[in-house]
């Protein structure tokens, strides 16, 4: 572990001393800590009814490079380390080999902007790996906006390439491969984002997106229990879905120490989900540089038709999960965040190898509940810390 941050000190330490004398933006690195733990009682590894305790411990790193005045460089990479009682279940015997794994992520992505004709553009390509799945993806943005600003309206596609290499529930091993045809999904996506400041004081922004996925979009190891007692059988789902969601944001700047952040989002795709959800997030100015940050979020979903819970699936459907995000439900999020960026920083550092120095800008902590109809309960905390070279 000691020589990761050192090699990464080095890498920042290089990119700073390697920046253009004619370049005045700095250097950004983002480090992101995330600690979220759940339980509940309808999991879908074990058919709709049985223990979804899982924790999860994730950090990430975003390093922002301008190359000049107006291109710049970004570079993620994230590790998540997750305990899930649930998936110890895949196999009757309870074995701790699948009750523990880590997933990697990585992200490279270019913009360019000019100033002339207020257009940018740019491009990523990104990844991320599990013990039993790996995805690759890419994606290009193009964005426009009004001479003053007030407007700006953005295009971008992406998509992705994931393989599984599939873990199935121990008694259906034998006859897993014959009811799954491929062990690939493949999915396109094509966004639409607008802004305006519509008054001083008011800003709204509209986004959908049409994402259409085939191949396996069901998971291996989720078991399906039949109603005439015959016993388990694999989840299966269409191998073609297409989502639509639509959302609308308005900010609303009351006083010198209000934001009003009103958020709804519309979502429909082809198992016949369809799910509203809408927030509100208030952040509160005690001064230039502190501000609080408490939030609510309300989702309702009708559920897909090829939901049934524990034991009421037929043997005769083609399709069945007894997933309980695909089910029907409502739920709440509520928190709160604390944010802090005075103007000269928090504190600095030097990098060595150079005359650059490390300054933290800014940090954030944040805390989130999370309850749904079904008694599925989560908390979440995460740690933000801005960091700039210069």
């Amino acid at each position: 572990m000691k020589a990761y941050i050192l090699l990464l000190v080095l890498l920042i330490s290089w990119f700073a001393a390697a920046q253009s004398p004619q370049n005045d933006r700095p250097l950004e690195i983002d480090f992101l800590l995330n600690y979220y733990d759940q339980d509940g009682k309808h999991s879908a590894v074990t058919g709709g009814s049985g223990t979804e305790e899982l924790s999860d411990h994730a950090g990430k790193i975003i390093v922002n490079v301008p190359l000049d005045s107006s291109s710049s460089l970004e570079v993620a990479v994230g590790l998540n380390y997750y305990t899930s009682a649930s998936s110890d279940n895949i196999n009757s015997n309870v074995s701790s080999a699948s009750s523990d794994d880590f997933r990697g992520e990585w992200h490279i992505g270019y913009q360019q902007s000019d100033p002339q004709t207020h257009r940018s553009r740019g491009f990523h390509f990104s990844g991320s790996s599990e013990t039993d799945y790996i995805s690759l993806g890419a994606g290009l943005n193009w964005a426009i906006s009004s001479a003053d600003q007030n407007r700006w309206f953005q295009i971008a596609v992406s998509g992705f390439a994931d393989t599984w290499m599939p873990i199935f529930p121990d008694e259906l091993r034998r006859d897993a491969g014959n009811l799954i045809s491929t062990y690939r999904r493949y999915t396109s996506a094509f966004s639409f984002n607008y802004m305006q400041v519509l008054r001083k004081r008011l800003q709204l922004s509209l986004s959908t997106e049409l994402i259409y996925q085939n191949g396996l979009l069901s998971t291996p190891f989720h078991r399906i229990y039949f109603s005439d007692f015959s016993g388990s059988g694999l989840e299966r789902l269409p191998d073609e879905r297409t989502k639509f969601p639509f959302a609308m944001r308005l900010h609303y700047f009351w006083g010198d120490h209000f934001v009003f952040r009103l958020n709804y989002r519309f979502y429909i795709d082809s198992f016949d989900i369809s799910a509203q959800t809408i927030g509100l997030e208030v952040p509160l100015k005690f001064s230039r540089v502190l501000s609080l940050h408490p939030f609510y979020r309300y989702h309702t979903q009708a559920g897909a038709r090829y939901f049934r819970e524990f034991g009421l699936h037929s043997i005769d459907n083609r399709y069945g999960t007894s997933d309980y995000d695909l089910s029907e439900f409502y739920s709440h999020k509520r928190g709160v965040g604390l944010r802090y960026a005075p103007l000269y920083g928090i504190t600095a550092i030097g990098l060595p190898f150079t005359k650059a120095g490390l300054q933290l800008s800014r940090m954030q902590i944040r805390y989130a509940n999370y309850e749904r109809e079904d008694g599925l309960k989560a908390n979440t905390v995460s740690l933000h810390l801005g960091w700039i070279v210069n």
